[in-house]
């Protein structure tokens, strides 16, 4: 934000006044609220603590879009987070959209989309949403903080988080060691690659050149020579291998941490705030049953999935597609009760690492017993395929 410049954040009243360096106005335009403390809260030796007000301060000046409109909402409603660009976190709530899984379970999803991951993550902190899908690691440290969420299911594996190399001296982890590697450092991504990277003996914060950068940018070093290898995941991943036909996978991040030791891992779950849950019996139930049809759709009908996910993220018609079918997508929903041995691993090897002090309790959602009665389905449900 330029000196003196403002910012209206679409969907908000708010206004915000760059003052000067340490101070900005927020307010209606009439009564500004002076926030002139954020410097120093920053400063606070609670780095998670910092890193949820970062969150919310971000979610409430950084420009995200309302609600994508749609038919009148009835009965349950269910707001989750999405980022406008691509991102794997993005893919599976256009398709049950498209495809009325949400009706057809007797709830109405609702998209908020969120252009950066501290206001995607700040919107749930904040109650904006109801339910975004992420990272287990990113979960744990919001737990560990009082922020009321819960895994209520698993959604997507590690097969999608890897590292692209274009030096071809670069085979595997242990050839990172003394070179350029371009990566988003705040990301759950980075930690998980830095505990795989544990086990082979190399500290990436010690013994690589790690240059911060989002997936985008990172591809943007890749290209000009400015990185070696760079840590990414899917869509970006599949856009990156279309830059350069000399671009090579050396870390696939399922297969990576296999060899850790660990059963499963898990790039992304749906973290529910636990207020949506206590005012919606049985509506997580509906959520994962709206899910797996998507997933079960996507596995059935790829192109047509590619079609939607394309114009949904304005991405090349075809990159969707070409991810699954080299098997860099895996949706694998699952109760989170029926994960919690890997989830509770993932957990673990956090709070070994030093990553988050604590283990999160009553973490997991437990289901509910099922009612004799499967939930109606709103009007305009019964075509849904």
């Amino acid at each position: 934000m330029s000196r003196g410049g403002s910012h209206t954040p679409r969907g908000f009243d708010l206004v915000c006044l760059q003052v000067d360096d340490d101070q900005v106005e927020c307010g209606s335009g009439e009564a500004p609220i002076l926030v002139t403390e954020l410097k120093e809260m920053i400063s606070l030796r609670r780095p998670l603590k910092m890193l949820l007000l970062v969150a919310v301060f971000s979610c409430l000046l950084a420009c995200r879009s309302a609600p994508e409109p749609s038919s009148p909402s009835l009965g349950m409603v269910l707001r989750t987070g999405s980022f406008t660009f691509p991102a794997l976190a993005s893919v599976i709530a256009p398709i049950i959209k498209a495809k009325g899984y949400d009706r057809a379970h007797g709830f109405t999803l609702e998209i908020v989309q969120y252009g950066n991951v501290s206001s995607y993550y700040g919107g749930l902190v904040v109650g904006e949403v109801d339910m975004v899908p992420g990272g287990p690691h990113v979960f744990q440290r919001m737990r560990s903080e009082g922020v009321p969420v819960q895994i209520t299911n698993t959604y997507a594996t590690l097969a999608s988080l890897v590292v692209i190399a274009r030096d071809p001296t670069l085979q595997g982890i242990r050839d990172l060691r003394g070179k350029r590697l371009a990566a988003d450092m705040s990301s759950s991504e980075f930690h998980i690659l830095r505990l795989i990277s544990q086990s082979e003996g190399i500290d990436l914060t010690r013994d690589v050149s790690v240059l911060q950068a989002v997936p985008s940018v990172a591809r943007a070093h890749l290209q000009g020579g400015q990185a070696d290898a760079i840590l990414t995941f899917e869509p970006t991943a599949t856009l990156t291998l279309r830059d350069n036909p000399g671009y090579r996978i050396v870390v696939n991040g399922a297969e990576a941490w296999r060899k850790v030791g660990l059963e499963k891992g898990w790039l992304l779950a749906s973290i529910i705030r636990e207020d949506w849950i206590g005012r919606n019996p049985g509506g997580v139930e509906r959520w994962i049953s709206a899910l797996r049809d998507a997933a079960a759709f996507i596995e059935a009908h790829p192109e047509e999935a590619d079609s939607v996910v394309s114009k949904a993220l304005n991405l090349p018609t075809g990159v969707f597609l070409q991810a699954l079918k080299e098997g860099r997508i895996r949706f694998d929903v699952r109760q989170a009760s029926e994960e919690e041995k890997s989830l509770t691993e993932m957990f673990a090897a956090a709070v070994a690492s030093g990553y988050v002090k604590y283990m999160p309790k009553g973490a997991i959602y437990r289901l509910e017993p099922p009612s004799s009665d499967p939930p109606a389905a709103l009007p305009g449900a019964e075509g849904v395929k």
